[in-house]
Formats: structure tokens, C-alpha cells, sequence
């Protein structure tokens, strides 16, 4: 039954599990297939002739959250049948433990090194999910806040939530973890389910890179980043006339192995916005750091890169006039409305600088100024924003140019609202419909608001969002319910009695 169902309903806490992987070479494996190849962890192969199993022996192995192939990650899909589809995939069965890759070229095992990414897990309770191989011991002593942010004007800069967190080692469990396995650089994980749920229906909330590990007599602090704060990497890129998108999947590929393919990216988001992006030029005649490089990208065409729960890169375009997502109700909103309202962020005109000379350094501008009476008489200010990009012709430059102004032209209220963790599906730049009333009556009514800033509190089981608000939707107060709403042909929510 999907998480989303008990929310509500269930008479239980959620259950938060810290996930990790240890990294375990496997070299017992068994054909079933042009490049199919299984491992059964209580090594029964009723199939195989016992003579043929020599040297075979049982693994004590635990639930299997990845494999790495070489130094390539497979994705994992859902069945042994969609194994057989393709190469560079994996699937685990838990209720029989046994594994099934799919090895690129139909290569057999013994040419590549092949590591499990075996799940160690904790909890605050001890507790062994239903179809769970492994018992998670109930060690957190406590989950920090991870929260995520964009600022509202300088889109292109990124943020990189993160974290720890901290577990008991009163009974000296960790002393010399740290030394005995290799940790930096795997993923860490946390997991949202109920006691009534499978291990396969628990959600992934947050995905980072173990950072560092702190072992002391009483705690081990394990730290974990954002996957995109590692790509440090210093690289001379040049390119001329290239999709956007395209230029940072290359830039990936290139410099740490980040294929595009499910593994490392929500591939149908990214088609979806690639198909969106304008081309450009680069032509850095000294080294950058890669993740400056995409910044710059991001800067040129109003959108960002981005990580997704489970940890795939992704990318989304920022577009304030798309349906919500969902209703934020007033009945789920914790704390008190506030609204802050600040003029600083309101710009009257931008220039664009597109079609670089890099070897002076120097831009063409386009300069909008179309909205400078309109905003003036609004707000007494005259504001000037120059954004120097990587665009290359002038019509991007102009349409630039109405997407910035378009999004900065009016001061916009900014309110904070604590939710129940049912609310975690949520992304930076998503839009969704919040209730911003007072408990009986009406306050600014029901708005439009994009979500600028996410904190996950995994100890208060309570997620705050910073939201950005545009127009009014509803403006009379009662409860509303999900089928009040309706899409309309303007791609607008309203109510369907008015």
C-alpha cells in the first residue's frame, strides 16, 4: 500500500531509517542469460549442477541498495525481465536474495570488478521492516535539519543541503568502524515508512555523500553532503553552439564517469527540459571548477541543477505560471501565517550580455527597459540588473531578458509554513497552491506560490517550506477539499463555483 495512504490514517509514528552502503567485491556468479548473471546469497542454484559450484560458498550478505561495475554504477530496475532489456542494470530480489545484473557488452563477470553495495541501516527504535533482510538497530540519538534553498534573484547560484547524523556508541560498536570499511565517498540515505509497510514502500527522503565520520567514546557522527558540492573538479571546456543541457551532461561524463543513464540521472526530467534549452558557447582558456562552470549555465538560462531525493541529477526550469503541484490546506500548517514583503528584490530593467568575446572578456548587452515606467510608478524605484551569460544569439538574450523581468518586476510575499511530512514530495521550484488564512476566516487567501526553500526535520517529523507567492486563486475563505479545484483552459486553478 503506498506510503501516502497512512499519513493520515495510520495509528503509528513514521519510522525514520539511516541508510548507508558498504561496498563488498563479489566474484560468485552464475549465467542465465546473453549477459544476465545471478548471485544467490544462501548459494542455492537448483538449476546448476553442484559440480559446477565449486568453491561456491553462502554470503552473508545484506539488503542490496547498488552495484558498481568498475567505476560505473548500475540503475536499478524493478524485475529480472527488465533486467534482460538492456545492459548496465541491476535487480534484487530481498525475498530470495539473489541478484541479477545485466553486464554491458554481454561481458562475463570475471572481466570487470564487480562490488555490492551492501545497506547498513539505523533507526531510533530497533525495528526490522517487513521484507527487510536486515534489522536496523535502533542507535539515532538524533537526525539534523537538512534543508535546501535558491535565492530569488541570483538564480544561477546552487545550494547544497546537508547534514549528519548521530548515532550511540556507548557499547564501543564504531570504535573502528571507520578503519575497517571504507565509507567516504558512498551514500547515505534517509528513509521515511510505518511498521506496516514493506522495505520496498519506504520513501528515500534525502540522499548524500558520506563526507566524514566522527567516532567518540559516547556517539559516531556520520556527515553527509550533496553530491553536487564534490564536483570540484578544475577542467578547460570548450564547446560552440551546444544544447545547454547537453554541455553539462558532458561536462559529467567526462570528468566523473556520470553517464546519463538512470543511475546518475532522472533522465525524463532532463529530456524534458534539455528539449527546452537554448545552445551556447564556452571557451575557457584556463581551467574551472566544474560545478562553476554549470553555475554560470544555470545563470545564462534561468533554470538550475539539481539533485533529486534518491540522489539523480536533474534539472528544472523556473516557471511560475504552471498548474500547482498540489494544496497546501490551511488544516496542515502548524505555525502562524506571516508574510514579509522586501521592494530590494524589485528590478525595473536587466541587460543581458550574450555572443562573449572571451578572449577580451567583453559581452554584447541587450537592454530592456520596457517595464521601467510601469515599475517605477509602482515602487518609486529605478533598478538595473545586468546578467552576463553564456547565450549566443540575441533572440535568447531578449527572451531572457521577459523570463527575468516576468519574475522580478513585482515584490512577491515570502511566508515560511511547517507541514506534516506528508509533504515531502516536494522540489525546489515546483509550484503549489497554499492556503495562507486564519483558522476561521479569511487572511490573503488562496495563492499561487513557488517553493524557494525546503527543511526536513526528522525529529519533529515536520518539513518547512519557504514559499514565494504570486496571485490570488481563491479569494472567499471556506474548507475547501481536492475537488474543489479544477485545471482550466489558462492552465489555472479555480475554484469550480466561481
Amino acid at each position: 500500500m503506498p506510503i501516502n495512504d497512512y499519513f493520515d490514517n495510520s495509528k503509528n509514528s513514521p519510522v525514520i531509517l539511516f541508510q548507508f552502503d558498504l561496498l563488498k567485491l563479489n566474484i560468485q556468479w552464475v549465467n542465465i542469460g546473453s549477459g544476465i548473471w545471478e548471485v544467490n546469497f544462501d548459494n542455492i542454484y537448483s538449476f546448476v549442477d553442484s559440480s559446477l559450484l565449486d568453491g561456491f560458498t553462502v554470503q552473508i550478505y545484506g539488503d542490496i541498495a547498488s552495484v558498481l561495475v568498475d567505476s560505473v554504477y548500475y540503475s536499478e530496475v524493478i524485475s529480472v525481465y527488465e533486467v534482460s532489456l538492456d545492459d548496465e542494470l541491476f535487480y534484487y530480489d530481498s525475498s530470495n536474495k539473489t541478484l541479477y545484473i545485466h553486464i554491458v557488452n554481454n561481458d562475463d563477470p570475471i572481466l570487470h570488478i564487480i562490488k555490492l553495495g551492501v545497506a547498513f541501516g539505523y533507526s531510533y527504535d530497533t525495528i526490522k521492516p517487513i521484507d527487510s533482510f536486515d534489522k536496523y538497530d535502533g542507535r539515532i540519538v538524533n537526525v539534523s535539519n537538512f534543508n535546501r534553498s535558491r535565492d530569488p534573484l541570483f538564480f544561477g547560484k546552487l545550494s547544497y543541503p546537508s547534514g549528519s547524523v548521530i548515532l550511540t556508541n556507548s557499547d564501543g560498536f564504531f570504535d573502528t568502524f571507520a578503519e575497517d570499511n571504507y565509507l567516504y565517498g558512498n551514500q547515505g540515505r534517509i528513509l521515511l515508512g510505518y511498521p506496516e509497510l514493506s522495505i520496498i514502500e519506504y520513501v528515500t527522503i534525502y540522499t548524500g555523500i558520506i563526507d566524514k565520520v566522527s567516532i567518540s567514546e559516547e556517539t559516531a557522527v556520520f556527515s553527509l553532503k550533496d553530491k553536487r558540492a564534490f564536483l570540484t573538479k578544475e577542467y578547460q571546456c570548450n564547446c560552440v553552439n551546444i544544447n545547454a543541457l547537453e554541455v553539462i551532461k558532458q561536462l559529467l561524463s567526462t570528468n566523473y564517469g556520470y553517464n546519463f543513464t538512470d543511475a546518475y540521472f532522472d533522465t525524463t526530467l532532463w529530456n524534458e527540459a534539455q528539449a527546452l534549452a537554448p545552445n551556447i558557447t564556452l571557451n575557457y582558456t584556463n581551467a574551472e571548477q566544474v560545478i562553476r562552470i554549470i553555475e554560470t549555465i544555470c545563470a545564462s538560462i534561468f533554470g538550475f541543477f539539481d539533485i533529486t531525493s534518491d540522489g539523480l541529477f536533474t534539472f528544472r526550469f523556473i516557471d511560475i505560471n504552471q498548474i500547482g503541484k498540489y494544496i497546501v490546506y490551511k488544516r496542515d500548517i502548524v505555525n502562524t501565517i506571516k508574510v514579509e514583503y522586501d521592494p530590494s528584490q524589485v528590478v525595473s530593467s536587466v541587460s543581458i550580455g550574450y555572443n562573449k568575446n572571451w578572449t577580451n572578456n567583453t559581452y554584447t548587452y541587450y537592454e530592456n527597459t520596457t517595464r521601467e515606467s510601469a515599475v517605477f510608478g509602482k515602487y518609486k524605484v529605478y533598478l538595473n540588473k545586468t546578467f552576463d551569460t553564456v547565450l549566443i544569439d540575441l533572440a535568447d538574450a531578449e527572451d531572457l531578458s521577459e523570463t527575468i523581468l516576468d519574475y522580478v518586476d513585482s515584490i512577491h510575499g515570502i511566508i515560511s509554513v511547517q507541514l506534516p511530512m506528508k509533504y515531502y514530495d516536494t522540489n525546489i521550484g515546483d509550484i503549489v497552491n497554499i492556503e495562507a488564512n486564519r483558522i476561521n476566516t479569511i487572511m490573503i487567501g488562496t495563492k499561487r506560490a513557488e517553493v524557494i526553500g525546503i527543511d526536513l526535520n526528522f525529529n519533529s517529523y515536520l518539513i518547512t517550506l519557504k514559499l514565494r507567492l504570486y496571485q490570488t486563486i481563491v479569494s472567499s475563505y471556506r474548507i475547501l477539499t481536492d475537488s474543489d479545484y479544477r485545471v482550466t483552459t489558462d492552465n489555472d486553478y479555480r475554484m469550480i463555483e466561481e
